[in-house]
């Protein structure tokens, strides 16, 4: 991991202001998933009733949001539909958050279960 200032060790990382880049290209999505799947993971979305904050988080789970506009494949959703969850949204004249908004929320509630 390099963090976007070039500190590369990730103990002089400055916490969640800093944002790491994965190494890692998939241009197939059939192989991601097969890896991605076998390990816990969690599938933000639109379509669940399920809050994050239900949800338990360990160390080395993925969390996997779509694009802002169309969110994770339903074909993706519907045959994982135990790993979805949602950001609830109280009005219901908005329907979702920005995507950097909606990580930094869940990444945050992951680490604070992770790390207490």
């Amino acid at each position: 991991f390099q963090a976007e200032d070039g500190i590369r060790d990730v103990e002089r990382s400055r916490g969640l202001g800093d944002v790491y880049k994965r190494q890692e290209h998939f241009p197939n999505l059939d192989d991601y998933c097969k890896m991605t799947f076998k390990n816990n993971f969690h599938l933000l979305t639109t379509k669940s009733n399920q809050s994050y904050t239900e949800r338990v988080y360990r160390e080395n789970d993925f969390l996997i949001f779509g694009s802002e506009t169309a969110g994770i494949s339903e074909k993706i959703l519907y045959a994982h539909p135990d790993n979805m969850c949602t950001i609830p949204m109280k009005n219901e004249n908005i329907r979702s958050l920005n995507l950097a908004t909606s990580v930094g929320i869940v990444l945050y509630e992951a680490l604070r279960q992770i790390n207490g």
